[in-house]
C-alpha cells in the first residue's frame, strides 16, 4: 500500500512538471517591450495563457510591486518563478496575452475604469519550458510579445458624449444644407 502511495505521489510530481510553463523576466530584445514606463512606476500585469488556437485564461496576476519596471521598457519579475499554462505541454508552444498597469489597483478592470494608464498585448504565441529532467528553463512570456504602449481608456461616458456631440454637429449640417 505504501508502494501504491508513493508511486501515486511521485507520479503526481513528475506531471506537475510536464506543463509548458512560462516566467515573466526583462527582455532586452526588439520586442516585448513597453517604452512608456519609468524606472519608479509601480507596474502590474496579469499572464494570460493557453493551447495554441484555442482561448487564453489568467494564469497569474502580479500586482504591488512583484514586478519592477527598470525603465527602458524592460519589465523583471524578481521572484523568478515559473507559472503553468494550462492546457499546454512541456516545451511546446503557447498562446499568451499580458494586460499591464500603472498604480496600486488590484486588477486591471478597475485600472482601465480609474483611467489609470493601461496596455494589453494581442494573443500571440510563445515557446515554453518545463519538460525533462531536470525540467528545462522556460522562456521569458515576452520573448514574442510585440511593443506595446500605455494608454488610457475613455470612460463609457466620455465615449457616448462625443457620440451625441457628432449627431448634434451631423443634424446642424443637414439643417443648414
Amino acid at each position: 500500500m505504501k508502494k501504491t502511495i508513493l508511486g501515486a505521489i511521485t507520479l503526481m510530481g513528475l506531471s506537475a512538471t510536464i506543463y509548458g510553463q512560462s516566467v515573466f523576466m526583462d527582455n532586452t530584445s526588439s520586442g516585448g517591450l513597453i517604452p512608456d514606463l519609468r524606472p519608479n512606476d509601480q507596474i502590474n500585469a496579469t499572464l494570460w495563457g493557453g493551447p495554441v488556437g484555442g482561448s487564453v485564461h489568467p494564469v497569474i496576476t502580479l500586482t504591488g510591486g512583484s514586478l519592477l519596471s527598470l525603465g527602458g521598457g524592460l519589465v523583471y519579475d524578481p521572484s523568478g518563478l515559473s507559472y503553468a499554462i494550462p492546457g499546454v505541454a512541456a516545451n511546446a508552444q503557447a498562446s499568451l496575452q499580458l494586460q499591464f498597469w500603472v498604480g496600486t489597483d488590484l486588477c486591471y478592470t478597475a485600472a482601465a475604469a480609474a483611467g489609470k494608464l493601461v496596455t494589453t498585448s494581442p494573443v500571440y504565441t510563445n515557446p515554453t519550458g518545463g519538460g525533462g529532467l531536470p525540467p528545462s528553463i522556460p522562456p521569458s512570456a515576452m520573448a514574442n510579445m510585440p511593443n506595446l504602449h500605455f494608454g488610457t481608456i475613455p470612460e463609457p461616458s466620455t465615449l457616448a458624449l462625443a457620440g451625441l456631440g457628432a449627431a448634434a454637429w451631423l443634424m446642424y449640417r443637414r439643417r443648414a444644407a
